[in-house]
C-alpha cells in the first residue's frame, strides 16, 4: 500500500488533528535544507513545530503526496538513506550468504556468455544487481522497478560501492561492467523486442500479474537466452521449541500478493505458459540466521503477530533459549525456475550440460 497516495487526507488529518490536543511547542528558526547525517539523509520545509517522518517501508511515493498539506502546519523534517525504511531489509536479505547462494546458483545455471545484458525485473533498491559485479563484471545490468524511491536509494548505494552507473535513460546505451537503474513495470516493459541475453527476478512476480510480467519478460528476451525467477509458498521453519499451536503459527510465511501473482509451484506452470522452453525447476531453502537484523525483525514482527500476549511470551523464551545455544535461525524454503526462450525455428539452445 502507497498510504499517503492513497489515504493522504486522512492522514494529514489524524497528524494535525492529534498535535492539536498536546500543548503548543515553538516553532523553529530555520529556513528549508537538506544533507546527510551518519548516512541518514534529511529534508525539512515549513515553519511550524517540527514533525519528524521516517520513511515508509516501500511505499514509492513515501511522504510527498502529503508535504504540500503536513508543512502548512508544521516543520516536516524527512527522513531517508539506506539505513531506514525498507532498503535496509532488502539489503540486508541480499547480504545473507544463503541469498548470496541462491543469487550465485540462478546465475550459474544460466550459463549467461561473457559481454551479456542482464534485466533484473523488480529490483527494488537493486540489492541482486550490487552482487552480481563481484563475479561477473563482464555483464551490463539493468535493474527495473516501479518504485522511484527505492531505485534513487539503490543508486547512491552503488556509487558508494564503485559500481559503474548510467541512467536513468531508458534508451541508454549499455557497456559491460555498468549498473543501469530505470522505473518501469514488470508487466510493461519499455524496451524494445529481443533487448537482453538474460532476465531474473527474485520478488516481483509475488507482486504483480505473473502471467503477463513473464510475458513481457519473454519478448525482451532473444532467442536461446535464458530467465530465472523465483517464489513462495512452503511453510517456513524456525528452529524452536514451541507448542504446536504456536508452531502451526509461525509456519505461515509472510506475503503480499498482488491480483494475479504467483507465490506457489504454479511458477513452474506458468513459466511453460509464457513459451519458454526446458524449464528447471528446484526448490532452495534459504536460511536466516541474523537475529536483529532488519530482515529478521520483518519475519519475527510478523510471526508474533499471530500470535496472543502469551504466545508472544513463550516465542521470546524460545528464541532467547535457541539464541544462548549459538542455533538461533530459520529456514525458508522458495520455489526457482530456470528456463529459455527457444529458437526460432525448432532448434533448441544448447546447454553446453549446465
Amino acid at each position: 500500500m502507497d498510504i499517503a497516495a492513497e489515504h493522504g487526507l486522512d492522514l494529514c488529518a489524524a497528524l494535525t488533528g492529534f498535535f492539536t490536543t498536546l500543548p503548543p511547542t515553538p516553532a523553529p528558526k530555520h529556513a528549508p535544507a537538506k544533507g546527510t547525517v551518519a548516512g541518514v539523509t534529511y529534508r525539512i520545509r515549513g515553519t511550524e513545530p517540527t514533525l519528524l517522518l521516517p520513511p515508509f517501508s516501500l511505499a514509492a511515493s513515501q511522504w510527498e503526496p502529503a508535504l504540500e498539506v503536513l508543512a502548512k502546519h508544521f516543520t516536516t523534517i524527512v527522513l531517508g538513506g539506506r539505513h531506514i525504511g525498507g532498503v535496509p531489509m532488502l539489503e540486508d536479505r541480499a547480504a545473507l550468504p544463503g541469498f548470496r547462494d541462491l543469487v550465485t546458483i540462478l546465475t550459474g545455471r544460466m550459463a549467461m556468455p561473457h559481454g551479456a545484458s542482464m534485466l533484473d525485473a523488480g529490483c527494488g533498491p537493486g540489492a541482486v544487481c550490487h552482487q552480481i559485479p563481484a563475479s561477473r563484471p563482464d555483464l551490463s545490468l539493468v535493474g527495473l522497478d516501479t518504485n522511484a524511491y527505492l531505485l534513487r536509494e539503490g543508486a547512491e548505494i552503488a556509487r558508494d560501492a564503485g559500481i559503474p552507473m548510467t541512467g536513468p535513460d531508458p534508451d541508454v546505451e549499455l557497456a559491460s561492467g555498468t549498473l543501469h537503474l530505470v522505473e518501469g513495470d514488470a508487466t510493461n516493459l519499455s524496451f524494445p523486442d529481443r533487448s537482453f541475453d538474460a532476465a531474473l527476478s527474485v520478488t516481483v512476480l509475488e507482486e504483480c500479474n505473473a502471467g503477463r510480467a513473464l510475458q513481457e519478460l519473454f519478448r525482451v528476451l532473444r532467442p536461446g537466452t535464458p530467465v530465472a525467477v523465483r517464489a513462495i509458498d512452503m511453510s517456513q521453519w524456525w528452529n524452536l521449541d514451541l507448542p504446536p499451536d504456536l508452531a502451526v503459527k509461525a509456519a505461515i510465511q509472510p506475503q503480499s500478493m498482488s491480483p494475479g501473482a504467483v507465490a506457489d509451484r504454479s511458477l513452474y506452470r506458468r513459466v511453460t505458459e509464457a513459451g519458454f522452453v526446458e524449464t528447471r525447476g528446484f526448490p532452495y531453502l534459504l536460511t536466516l540466521d541474523r537475529p536483529g537484523g532488519p530482515i529478521w525483525s520483518y519475519r519475527t514482527g510478523h510471526t508474533r503477530s499471530q500470535m496472543n500476549p502469551d504466545g508472544q511470551a513463550i516465542w521470546d523464551r524460545a528464541c532467547a533459549d535457541a539464541e544462548a545455544s549459538g542455533l538461533l535461525f530459520q529456514a525458508n524454503p522458495i520455489h526457482c525456475a530456470v528456463a529459455w526462450r527457444p529458437l526460432i525455428g525448432d532448434r533448441q539452445p544448447n546447454r553446453n550440460g549446465c
